[in-house]
């Protein structure tokens, strides 16, 4: 891409996610030939997550580079005919974690798992409607999970849905607004776009991965809860009592003493002292 057009993409975009005062640093960034920002940016997020330069970025390399690379997206969203809005709903990941990641450190960046992360919307994979993300998605090998017990998945859900079925991945930003009715339209608006947009996917079902729907988590949380209702939408195929995730989500890490964990929330003083009702759960809702 011609990089006047690529730099006013940027401007546009960081002005709707948020982050206008970030372009004009990008901006002197990418004149100054010695930062090689184009260089990092166009192999950044080459080879497997594993392998991507990009994990040795310093993170406001890592922050420059995803905009720029979001940039070069952009003509693979308007060729298919995809909203802008869905472009720039989608690309707010990026501003999201950005500012969360300057609240931490002082300034503008992106750590490494940010970075790996984002190859998802970054590669036209994943998109935000409404309040959820959905990805273009295949079910993984079932014994990934099942070795070392880790996670025992259902024999009729492999049945169901072998390694390989196109599935539609649902990933829950934070801060997102889990009533039933905002899940509805994003529901509604995802079989919509995909059918219209990728229709050659042919996803059997929505997946989702994740410590909301860890099954004991309701006894936690009143059947009104939002958490609650969004779970029940799932028939549950598999589950683990890994807490590491719900804890990060709900204190935002692990500490060594009760004492030290936050209670501001309901959710952090129901789950201060029945830590076995957290875990992870896989669940689906056929298509």
């Amino acid at each position: 891409m011609e990089k006047t057009m690529q730099m006013e993409i940027i401007k546009k975009l960081t002005a709707g996610i948020g982050m206008p005062d970030v372009f004009s640093s990008l901006q002197k960034a990418v004149d100054d030939p010695r930062t090689q920002i184009m260089r990092k940016a166009a192999y950044g997020w080459d080879g497997g997550p594993e392998d991507f330069p990009v994990r040795r970025y310093h993170p406001k390399t890592r922050l420059y580079c995803a905009l720029l690379h979001a940039a070069d997206t952009y003509p693979f969203y308007k060729e298919k005919g995809i909203p802008y809005t869905v472009y720039c709903d989608t690309m707010e990941d990026i501003a999201r974690r950005a500012v969360l990641y300057r609240k931490q450190n002082g300034e503008y960046g992106l750590t490494m798992d940010d970075a790996i992360w984002l190859r998802h919307h970054l590669g036209g994979k994943l998109f935000r409607l409404g309040q959820l993300q959905f990805q273009l998605f295949s079910m993984f090998p079932y014994p990934v999970l099942e070795e070392g017990g880790y996670m025992h998945f259902a024999e009729n859900a492999k049945t169901l849905l072998p390694e390989g079925t196109p599935l539609l991945n649902i990933h829950i930003p934070a801060k997102s607004i889990l009533t039933p009715d905002e899940c509805d339209r994003s529901f509604i608006q995802a079989k919509e776009f995909f059918s219209r947009f990728f229709p050659e996917h042919h996803a059997k079902a929505f997946f989702c991965f994740s410590w909301l729907l860890y099954p004991d988590m309701r006894r936690l949380l009143p059947d009104t809860s939002n958490i609650v209702q969004f779970a029940e939408r799932f028939s549950i195929i598999g589950k683990s009592s890994d807490q590491s995730e719900a804890l990060r989500r709900i204190y935002g890490k692990r500490f060594r003493k009760n004492a030290d964990y936050p209670c501001r929330t309901a959710l952090q003083k129901a789950a201060l002292h029945r830590k076995n009702c957290l875990g992870v759960a896989c669940g689906i809702i056929m298509l």
